[in-house]
């Protein structure tokens, strides 16, 4: 929406982008999580392996709190994410044009208790689009978990924005 329909956004959250390209060694991120993947889905096939892959990323708890409807969908869907989109977005990285052609105001969101590589992608991300980094209680999955608080995180910037 930024790049493509500027005129139509008055401001973005990001809670915890997914630009791994920022990173030094990518691969040095995805490879435990490939691991649990991996094996996982030989354990149980790609329904195991979705719920492996939720818990590694959001937290040990976190598959079991979300709704019944959604985790169906989730596994429902595990191909796809698995053999379509996992692998092809971690290394994407907006060229420099797009990021400096940002122009309305970012909320850049980062969760207490998420994975280190989260808040390194988070600081580099601050740099490059001059945005502070504002934290939020809970993990990757805090829509899920910790709604009430990131709620509060995010309300003054959607008043702000709003206005």
């Amino acid at each position: 929406m930024l790049a493509r329909h500027p005129a139509a956004v008055r401001g973005v959250v990001l809670h915890e982008p997914g630009v791994y390209a920022l990173l030094d060694d990518v691969d040095a991120v995805r490879s435990p999580l490939q691991a649990v993947v991996r094996q996982s889905r030989n354990e149980g096939g790609l329904p195991l392996a979705v719920e492996r892959f939720w818990q590694y990323i959001a937290g040990d708890d976190a598959w079991t709190k979300l709704p019944a409807a959604l985790r169906e969908r989730l596994r429902a869907s595990a191909s796809t994410f698995f053999d379509v989109e996992l692998g092809t977005y971690e290394r994407y990285m907006p060229d420099d044009q797009a990021l400096d052609a940002i122009a309305v105001p970012v909320l850049l969101v980062l969760s207490e208790d998420s994975h280190d590589f989260f808040a390194e992608v988070a600081r580099r991300l601050s740099t490059r689009i001059g945005a502070d980094v504002t934290t939020t209680p809970g993990r990757h999955g805090a829509y899920h978990d910790r709604p009430l608080e990131l709620a509060e995180t995010l309300r003054p910037f959607l008043r702000q924005i709003s206005a």
